[in-house]
């Protein structure tokens, strides 16, 4: 459910930016529930072994809240986008201790979690070639995942900036991006083979998208 107090956005087909042709503030909410979502008593062993201890289940909830703000200035276009995210499994992560429900269930990116995010950006009033069009943006994530890399109630910060460049409006466009993770508590990534653990990280990404 959202409520458009200026011009409404086409549907639920949302896009990050109108290129200063709406005047756009939405407040979106949402809400989930799935009763008896997955099994809450489950043993787990060092032979591999699952062991389910009753028929015990925990139920999965979700709310959401989002801001969608973009204002056409004489000087550029101002959009500042937000959301706030918790869901829950009723804590199910601390008595299932099967490795697949706990990384891609209960616990993990997708599992029990709760946090937000905050993205300013600015398209410059100036075009580059026949349509062009640069947008610098900086952003903020905070997150608390209820077991995340092995870590329970793992604290994750990110914060970060880029530009895009919009070659063909939304059809066409390329992301150069930099952006700081740092854990509260230090974690061991996948995909490193030793035992190093690290506090943060940095990353510098390169991005193409093409819409047919």
């Amino acid at each position: 459910m959202h409520f458009a107090l200026l011009d409404p956005e086409p549907g639920s087909g949302y896009e990050g930016t109108y290129f200063g042709k709406k005047k756009i503030l939405t407040i979106g909410f949402g809400y989930a529930f799935e009763p008896d979502a997955v099994y809450s008593q489950v043993s787990y062993t060092s032979g591999d072994v699952t062991t389910l201890r009753s028929q015990e289940t925990a139920n999965y909830t979700a709310y959401a809240a989002d801001l969608m703000f973009e204002y056409p200035f004489n000087i550029g276009t101002v959009t500042v986008s937000s959301q706030y995210l918790k869901a829950d499994f009723e804590d199910a992560y601390k008595t299932n201790a099967n490795p697949a429900d706990r990384n891609t269930i209960i616990a993990g990116i997708n599992g029990q979690k709760e946090g937000w995010y905050a993205k300013l950006a600015y398209i410059l009033p100036m075009t580059i070639g026949k349509e062009g069009k640069l947008q610098p943006y900086v952003l903020y994530e905070n997150w608390k995942f209820a077991h995340l890399l092995g870590v329970n109630e793992q604290k994750i910060t990110s914060t970060g900036g880029g530009i895009n460049y919009y070659i063909h409006g939304q059809n066409v466009r390329t992301t150069l991006e930099y952006l700081k993770t740092e854990f509260d508590t230090p974690t061991t990534l996948f995909g490193i083979t030793d035992s190093t653990k690290v506090k943060d990280y940095q990353t510098v990404r390169f991005m193409f998208q093409v819409v047919i």
